[in-house]
């Protein structure tokens, strides 16, 4: 993602190489998407490109809160970084709703670095209705919806697949991760046996 003006005329990955361009993306407040983006650029780019890319990368900034949908756009708007490396989701979202502050530019290849996002079931929730309709709303609403907002569509069978249940290393915790590297529920949750569901995929397009 860049500015609407995008002054650094930033038009592929390979643009990211330049030693003028800052970057700014996910900080080590979010591991999973801080990984997936940097093991994509390694992937894309090589790992020395990456590592040089990364010296560039704006870090705390007035304002910063240490959550990339809210710190990307506004260290664009700020003039903090010239380049957002984000989800395609998001990045659309941006660009579509902030038109004259930010664009979108799509990096072809980058989707075969999307990960899944998925669900799970407590015995004795918090809050019991409010995780019934948060349930109904992800297995139901959000199978349309949310490929219309830049996520990936999955076939029948990938849909409510089960995932494998994984007990963190050196941890007495029942709070499981998925691919992504998120948490899906409290530690002192009891999960249910088995209680992953797929949802949609995310295409991945750092832009």
């Amino acid at each position: 993602m860049v500015r609407a003006d995008d002054p650094l005329a930033i038009h592929n990955l390979a643009d990211l190489k330049r030693p003028d361009v800052r970057i700014i993306m996910a900080s080590a407040d979010e591991p999973g998407a801080r990984s997936q983006y940097i093991s994509a650029l390694k992937a894309m780019l090589g790992t020395e490109a990456t590592e040089s890319i990364l010296v560039r990368e704006t870090g705390m900034f007035p304002g910063r809160l240490g959550i990339q949908h809210r710190d990307v756009l506004h260290a664009l708007v700020a003039g903090e970084a010239d380049v957002g490396i984000i989800f395609h989701h998001l990045a659309r979202y941006f660009a579509n709703a902030y038109p004259q502050v930010c664009a979108m530019v799509t990096v072809p290849g980058a989707e075969q670095f999307s990960s899944t996002i998925a669900m799970v079931s407590t015995i004795d929730p918090l809050r019991a209705k409010s995780a019934n309709a948060f349930a109904e709303y992800f297995l139901g609403v959000a199978r349309t919806l949310y490929p219309r907002y830049g996520f990936a569509r999955m076939t029948e069978a990938e849909y409510g697949a089960p995932l494998t249940l994984r007990r963190p290393r050196r941890s007495n915790h029942t709070c499981r991760q998925v691919t992504s590297g998120w948490p899906v529920n409290r530690p002192e949750s009891r999960l249910q046996q088995p209680a992953f569901v797929l949802l949609e995929k995310p295409v991945i397009r750092p832009a």
